[in-house]
């Protein structure tokens, strides 16, 4: 007879978020379990989640101990944990190393399924339990672990702060997973439709020309979200890439310059219209480090900072990796576009005038058909 289904639900940290939306809808769409940690129950987004079936948890993960127990009965971890580029709600080392390092310590804590009660806590070092008894496979442990880190993280560590940060806890679970006996997935996206895109579109609604650092002649293949999560969901439940460092990216590779093209036509402009404008890196650099001066003695700056170096990184390097899934920017912006013009008639609906009825049709007014 066929197994049944594990009945143990994955845990998304981050879940509210741009990929951690698209994961914990895709693992519900394959009938997971799926526990969503965010940072406000009260949000649309956690609201959202919960309609679609998640059982949402909120925790402020930059508290000491708001952690403890979040992972309780759960077969795997996600995290999508990672600071903001205004570092409103945790700077990146309260959030993407400390938050991470503590999730990755809460999921280590749990037993793994035939191990012997403190089987973990003595390969790292601890006292196991002395009654030696075998936990049942229905209080097992969380078996792995999926950290979604940056393309850029190992290089670019040593100038931003928000790399630096993450691959500490990058950097943490690999050092210690193998201790604990618990199974790792480091995931490094190059980009995301949605941060790589969303500039560009919008820009091409009402502008022939951009703006762009550098002129925008490095290479990328972002990735779709929805895509990702696929990914990211056969590494949580069929172990795929275990005890690996992937990254990934979407079918096609183009530079910024492209995606400025792709946008522009998706709005009906030719290319031939589009004047692309570079920014100089040099005056990049020069306002990360007046940003940095400031961020000496007040922290937005600091952000400002972090931001502008993660800018340049990104602009003067190719972010490529392994080719996954099928969507390409067209079909995003295609979607875009569809999306647009469905607001656009809903919109125009709405302001249709009323017309008078003649007297003796009944009275009243009534919309104009």
């Amino acid at each position: 007879m066929p197994s049944s289904p594990d009945p143990r639900p994955v845990l998304v940290a981050g879940a509210s978020g741009y990929l951690g939306s698209f994961l914990t809808k895709e693992l519900l769409r394959r009938g997971v379990p799926v526990r969503a940690l965010v940072r406000h129950a009260d949000s649309p987004a956690a609201a959202a989640l919960a309609a679609a079936g998640a059982d949402v948890v909120a925790a402020d993960v930059t508290r000491p101990g708001a952690l403890v127990g979040v992972c309780d009965g759960c077969r795997a971890v996600a995290s999508c944990l990672a600071a903001d580029m205004h570092w409103r709600g945790g700077t990146p080392d309260s959030v993407d190393r400390d938050a991470n390092i503590a999730l990755f310590q809460e999921a280590a804590a749990q037993e793994p399924a035939g191990q012997s009660k403190g089987g973990r806590a003595a390969a790292a070092g601890g006292t196991a339990d002395a009654s030696g008894s075998t936990l049942p496979a229905s209080s097992s442990g969380v078996e792995r672990f999926v950290l979604v880190a940056t393309y850029e993280g190992r290089e670019a560590k040593a100038s931003i702060p928000m790399q630096r940060a993450k691959e500490a806890a990058v950097d943490h679970i690999e050092q210690m997973a193998g201790e604990y006996g618990l199974s790792w997935t480091i995931i490094r996206p190059t980009a995301y439709f949605k941060d790589f895109t969303d500039m560009p579109w919008k820009h091409m609604q009402s502008h022939d020309w951009m703006l762009v650092p550098g002129g925008g002649r490095s290479r990328y293949n972002p990735i779709d979200g929805a895509e990702l999560a696929r990914f990211m969901a056969d590494c949580l439940l069929e172990g795929k890439c275990a005890n690996e460092e992937v990254r990934i990216g979407g079918p096609q590779t183009l530079t910024f310059r492209e995606v400025i093209y792709e946008a522009a036509e998706a709005h009906g402009k030719p290319r031939e219209r589009v004047r692309i404008l570079p920014l100089p890196i040099g005056l990049l650099r020069l306002a990360a480090a007046i940003a940095w001066l400031l961020g000496l003695v007040w922290q937005p700056a600091a952000a400002v900072d972090s931001a502008l170096r993660f800018m340049i990184y990104s602009t003067t390097h190719d972010s490529i990796g392994m080719c996954y899934g099928s969507r390409t920017v067209a079909d995003h912006y295609r979607d875009l576009a569809q999306q647009a013009q469905q607001v656009q008639q809903q919109q125009h609906g709405e302001r249709q005038p009323l017309v008078q009825q003649a007297p003796g049709d009944g009275g009243g007014d009534k919309k104009a058909d």
